[in-house]
């Protein structure tokens, strides 16, 4: 089991590497940044996956597909940071978040409507909401939120 102090720096390792590079760390980059046996590394990705809500990896592999909130595989939800797109949300929900990774920076969130493929754009700086169009957008789910955590890729 992984001390919670090599967890809690992983957790910033991969956080950290998303917004740099918008997309995950390999459990072999995090071995290197943190002076870890590779296996170490990997048993330690894997607690962390278990602990952080939102979090796992591709079933059968040892590659992060989502760490909230962002996701490393496209999505509907594509976000621009001061003119440059490279990182995907998991879910409409994270446009609201997402900017709180980014202080000082406008960010951009594009979709589309899953019910009738027209765009939505949420632009935002530190958190405050600077437009949403079209300005009646809201954002839905099918579920209750007591249910999201039963299967949240497909909610």
């Amino acid at each position: 089991m992984a001390e919670l102090e090599v967890l809690e720096r992983l957790h910033q390792r991969v956080l950290r590497a998303f917004i740099a590079g918008g997309h995950a760390p390999t459990y072999l980059d995090l071995a290197r940044e943190e002076h870890l046996p590779p296996e170490q590394a990997r048993q330690a990705v894997k607690e962390l996956m278990a602990a952080v809500p939102g979090c796992w990896q591709h079933p059968g592999t040892d590659h992060i597909v989502s760490y909230a909130p962002f996701y490393n595989l496209p999505t509907w939800h594509r976000v621009t940071v001061e003119g440059e797109q490279k990182w995907t949300l998991l879910c409409g929900f994270e446009a609201v978040v997402v900017s709180y990774l980014f202080p000082g920076k406008e960010v951009t969130v594009d979709s589309v409507c899953r019910d009738c493929g027209e765009p939505v754009q949420v632009r935002m700086r530190d958190a405050e909401l600077l437009s949403v169009d079209p300005p009646e957008a809201v954002v839905h789910s099918n579920l209750p939120l007591a249910r999201w955590f039963d299967d949240l890729a497909a909610t």
